[in-house]
């Protein structure tokens, strides 16, 4: 299987959906991961539609800082069994022929404020239990040092929280391209601050059975 998640800002120009369009014609993933659609639900499903006809999506609103979500797949490869949403997550539950159960997915745009609440709500769900479960998305953490750069960067404060986190239900990060930061704040010279914040989580046993991220 190949998973793609992109954090986009937006579909609204036909540069951004040439974009997409392409990229998902270059990688052909199975699973297709948005983060911040900035729209409501109706219009970026009407759009990614047009866009890319043949794939089955859910969406959740675009409201306050929650940015939006669209979360998808191809139609024939996979077959849809559930779904459920929260601020901020959009879950889904396939079936594939890659595997013998049923493999959850979640795209999470991760809270900037108020992390903390949000995660322990998250780490709380029956979901986070499942050994089929991947994680994707603009998580919105980073995990110790080597994973700021800049001369004002700082370790991420719930750097351990994150680290135990992970421990705790097995989940492993999966890094199968070179580390690049993938948030930079606007600022230059010494005040410079670039970020790991987009990851892919999930059980040891699941990473020898898909292929790509």
């Amino acid at each position: 299987m190949i998973f793609l998640s992109w954090k986009y800002k937006g579909l609204a120009s036909k540069p951004k959906k040439l974009a997409l369009k392409e990229m998902v014609q270059r990688y052909n993933p199975d699973v297709l991961m948005l983060q911040e659609t900035l729209g409501m639900s109706l219009e970026v499903l009407s759009t990614l539609s047009s866009i890319l006809p043949g794939w089955h999506f859910q969406a959740l609103d675009s409201f306050g800082h929650s940015g939006g979500l669209a979360l998808g797949f191809r139609e024939g490869r996979l077959k849809l069994v559930n779904l459920w949403g929260m601020d901020h997550a959009l879950g889904m539950e396939v079936q594939s022929p890659d595997f013998g159960f049923p493999l959850l997915i979640l795209n999470i745009y991760g809270l900037c404020q108020e992390r903390l609440s949000f995660w322990n709500n998250l780490l709380s769900k029956s979901v986070m239990g499942s050994q089929n479960l991947v994680i994707g998305g603009d998580l919105n953490f980073s995990i110790g040092n080597a994973e700021t750069w800049g001369p004002s960067a700082r370790e991420d404060p719930l750097s351990d929280f994150f680290m135990n986190s992970l421990i705790s239900y097995n989940l492993i990060d999966v890094n199968l391209i070179k580390l690049k930061p993938a948030w930079r704040k606007r600022r230059t010279c010494e005040a410079r601050i670039a970020k790991i914040l987009d990851r892919f989580l999930l059980y040891e046993e699941l990473a020898s059975r898909i292929l790509l991220f």
